[in-house]
């Protein structure tokens, strides 16, 4: 072999292995990376004179600190653990807080350990834990019985979701403690068919889970694989469309495709055909909408340090509380976005802000009405509702709809105003 054909092997041996070393990168930006500098559908900023909703405020005269609140099968009522060692109703009618004490001194103390409240699952009872003890009050008798979710003294409930009410059946998350440091995380299907718990369904995980259910199913994140997994009432795997889209154009090593570095939420809508991911993106947590109504689409709905978000049992609005920073300081926002399925692609309308008077961070413990369908929430030892209807509606014109423009890149669309 002559000096220059060596030279010229060598220098297309570099080039070979340069270009290999570049192609999963330059995949990942066509695929999954040019998305991250999507603009937001909406911008919301300390000062921005946005559409508003002002709640109603009611003192409560018990216990001021740590109101509980939890939905109940009741008319215009929600359920609290806070007056005189009782579960307690409390009705909004009258414009003033009603209490009704359903049962009271079943236990000395009905707030000691750690509290996590049940959805709704039954139509006949309600039920919340104290550490591994779960406490039934049924409606009809005002009794209330206690059975243990777990004897394992290492194990903790961390939360419970509903997943479908009209089969009695709820989940509940839990931890257990192993060794020095390790730990297992469970997840269990409960049966509440015959009135007590029964395990219809559980799995357990040796790294850590996030969940979130939905209609007859449930969505689990592996937070540290970050891979998706989505499971029908029997914890056996679902197809869905929102694991397809997440594999294909979310997150995907094999196709060199990381739009996502981490979800912190998901949440599929009740009846339409969208979710919305609380995905971490260069130390901000921002919401993406991802649809597959007529093929699939992902929008960038909005940009924050921190979220938390949920939709109304009846799929008609979308809440979105927001932590965002002006310079150093910290502002918290707490929006509420109509859900429109016929004039926008993206499905949710512009931002009505929830005022908080009073409350500097954001209030805690939500809790929705049923008939009418309105969301509480407490802080500052008062309760606050926000009536969610139109005619509560002021500060501008929330419902025009600017004739959309959208520019779409495959299957990322960006809205041009």
């Amino acid at each position: 072999m002559s000096k220059k054909e060596s030279i010229m092997r060598k220098f297309y041996s570099k080039i070979i292995c340069i270009t290999l070393l570049l192609l999963p990168v330059c995949l990942s930006q066509a695929v999954g990376g040019e998305p991250l500098k999507l603009k937001p559908i909406y911008q919301v900023q300390k000062n921005d004179k946005i559409p508003y909703i002002d709640p109603k405020l009611y003192s409560f005269p018990f216990d001021k600190y740590g109101i509980s609140n939890f939905p109940i099968p009741v008319d215009n009522a929600v359920g609290t653990i806070c007056c005189n060692n009782a579960i307690t109703f409390v009705n909004f009618d009258d414009g003033k807080l009603n209490f009704e004490i359903k049962a009271k001194d079943f236990v000395p103390n009905n707030k000691r350990g750690d509290i996590n409240f049940m959805p709704l699952f039954s139509k006949e009872k309600i039920g919340y834990t104290q550490t591994r003890l779960l406490r039934l009050l049924d409606l009809k008798t005002n009794n209330v019985t206690t059975h243990p979710l777990s004897g394992n003294m290492d194990e903790q409930i961390m939360n419970f979701a509903e997943i479908d009410p009209s089969k009695n059946l709820c989940m509940v998350r839990l931890s257990r403690s192993v060794g020095f440091r390790g730990k297992k995380y469970i997840i269990r299907i409960l049966d509440f068919s015959d009135g007590t718990p029964v395990i219809k369904a559980e799995k357990i995980y040796d790294h850590i889970v996030r969940f979130r259910t939905f209609r007859n199913g449930v969505i689990l994140y592996h937070f540290e694989s970050k891979k998706l997994e989505i499971l029908d009432t029997e914890l056996k795997s679902l197809k869905h469309p929102l694991k397809d889209i997440y594999d294909n154009y979310l997150y995907n090593p094999g196709k060199n495709i990381f739009l996502c570095d981490r979800i912190q939420e998901i949440n599929i809508h009740p009846k339409l055909p969208f979710a919305i991911l609380t995905v971490e993106e260069r130390e901000k947590r921002n919401q993406w909408i991802v649809s597959w109504r007529g093929g699939v689409k992902i929008f960038k709905l909005m940009e924050s340090s921190f979220s938390y978000n949920f939709f109304s049992p009846d799929g008609k609005w979308f809440i979105n509380v927001l932590r965002m920073y002006i310079g150093d300081k910290k502002i918290y926002k707490q929006l509420m976005m109509r859900v429109d399925e016929n004039e926008l692609p993206y499905y949710l309308g512009k931002p009505i802000e929830m005022k908080k008077p009073g409350v500097e961070s954001r209030t805690g413990n939500f809790a929705w009405t049923s008939n009418p369908m309105h969301l509480t929430a407490t802080g500052d030892g008062k309760y606050f509702k926000w009536n969610l209807s139109y005619s509560e509606i002021k500060g501008g014109d929330w419902r025009t709809v600017v004739p959309v423009k959208i520019k779409y890149k495959g299957v990322f669309g960006e809205v041009r105003k």
